[in-house]
């Protein structure tokens, strides 16, 4: 959603989709080292953050410490990899539909 306003796969994405008139985006999946969902399109972290690595090779406390936003912007240097959880339930909030791959 919206990656070409804010970081790809993030909170702010979703949130820019919808102001942008969206009536679903598009989201990627993947699992981490302990197991958990989270939303992110590179199995490498350095494009998108600033983690070194597979993304699979870090557990969720590792990774929801990382910056997902300031390779894009200074303005979102607070944005962190988000839980599938947390996405689908800002969709739900912002009344949009999903389509996620992986």
């Amino acid at each position: 959603g919206a990656c070409e306003v804010a970081p790809e796969n993030t909170l702010a994405a979703i949130r820019a989709s919808k102001a942008m008139g969206a009536s679903w985006v598009e989201i990627d999946a993947m699992l981490t080292k302990d197991g958990l969902c989270v939303v992110h399109h590179d199995n490498q972290l350095e494009r998108c953050t600033n983690g070194i690595g597979l993304l699979r090779d870090h557990d969720f406390s590792e990774l929801s410490l990382l910056d997902a936003g300031s390779k894009f912007s200074a303005e979102f240097a607070e944005e962190r990899i988000p839980l599938l959880t947390e996405v689908v339930n800002a969709c739900s909030e912002l009344d949009l539909g999903k389509a996620c791959q992986r």
